[in-house]
């Protein structure tokens, strides 16, 4: 399979997937690894478009957008990927494409392989159906088991610096600087903010989220209450794209599978928006910690740029607080996307926080 050509304005995660595609094929199994700011995660996610050769119908924003022959995993456990997740992909595996020549599998943090998991993956990775690539993502090659590492092209990445992200976001969205570093201060990567930069929806999220921890000193507990149901649910709506692509995969499922694999691609379909709604969750809450964090920062220097900018004024009034303050409601927040992590039903944990939040906001100075 000849890739399809990557061009500008994909940034350095393009230029260097552009060299390894455009003189040779793509290959079955590649690892890409690099810390958490590298451009591995962009890099993926360009080499996932090309292999179903629809680069040249997207723009940079779209890059995450849902694909039915792009699969993405993460663990399902704590411990890492259980034997049973990595089983059902292979089931997977031996379905034709949708759509597309072929079909790609992503694999989040591939160092939370188990030596089971990774040993039922193996046979795949030595002999994957021509229709198939992998590609696995881990923060270093030393972290994953050898025998995952000696069936792949492994791409390294080094990690790139907060102004060298900021440039390449900016350039590949056309979205300022200020507002680059915005979404920088409060989503997973940068492919997180791409989506947020590119949809004005989950944006709205991430200002709701400022606006009602801006507003909890002077609200009452019900209020508190009904925002955290109404934070839940802005995020679960900024999912209906995903939604849509969903039901337009089944429906063009229904004509070609059967029965039991119909209930595999729904199954699969009900964890991908399970987890693309915490996704939204954590990243408003992320936001609401990156506002406190500015207001740390201010504390100390007063001339820095807050990275909220856009809601300075909520920055400076949450700067005149204490510094223990300031440190209790950071960690409130991080208690409560734990929790959302762990499971636990999201308005619930976001009543929680908000509460918990208020009680500190309200009786100290």
């Amino acid at each position: 399979m000849k890739a399809a050509q990557i061009a500008a304005p994909w940034g350095n995660a393009g230029n260097l997937i552009s060299q390894l595609c455009d003189q040779k094929e793509i290959g079955h199994a590649y690892l890409l690894v690099g810390p958490a700011n590298s451009a591995k995660t962009d890099a993926a996610m360009l080499l996932a478009n090309a292999a179903v050769s629809r680069l040249d119908q997207i723009g940079p924003s779209d890059l995450g957008r849902p694909h039915p022959d792009i699969h993405r995993l993460e663990p399902q456990s704590a411990t890492g990927y259980l034997v049973g997740q990595i089983r059902e992909m292979l089931d997977d595996v031996q379905l034709s494409p949708i759509c597309s020549p072929f079909k790609v599998y992503m694999m989040a943090e591939a160092q939370l392989l188990t030596s089971s998991s990774a040993n039922a993956l193996l046979k795949s990775l030595e002999e994957p159906p021509a229709d198939t690539v992998f590609i696995l993502l881990a923060t270093s090659a030393d972290a994953v088991l050898p025998t995952i590492v000696s069936r792949c092209q492994t791409i390294r990445f080094p990690a790139r610096s907060q102004e060298q992200t900021v440039a390449d976001l900016c350039a590949s969205t056309g979205q300022t600087e200020q507002r680059c570093r915005a979404a920088l201060a409060f989503c997973a990567d940068t492919q997180q903010a791409t989506q947020y930069l590119g949809d004005e929806t989950k944006w709205a999220v991430r200002d709701m989220a400022l606006k009602t921890l801006a507003g909890l000193a002077s609200r009452d507990d019900v209020w508190a209450m009904s925002r955290a149901a109404a934070l839940v649910d802005a995020a679960t709506a900024s999912t209906q794209s995903l939604q849509d692509a969903q039901e337009a995969e089944y429906d063009q499922a229904q004509a070609i599978l059967s029965a039991t694999a119909l209930k595999e691609v729904k199954d699969r379909h009900k964890r991908a928006l399970t987890a693309a709604t915490r996704s939204g969750i954590m990243a408003a809450l992320r936001a609401q910690r990156a506002l406190l964090r500015d207001a740390l920062l201010m504390q100390n220097n007063p001339a820095a740029t807050p990275a909220c900018i856009d809601f300075a004024d909520a920055v400076t009034t949450f700067s005149r607080l204490s510094q223990e303050a300031l440190l209790s409601c950071i960690e409130t927040i991080g208690r409560a996307m734990r929790r959302v992590e762990k499971n636990t039903l999201p308005r619930l944990a976001v009543e929680g926080m908000l509460l918990e939040l208020k009680e500190t906001l309200t009786c100290r100075p």
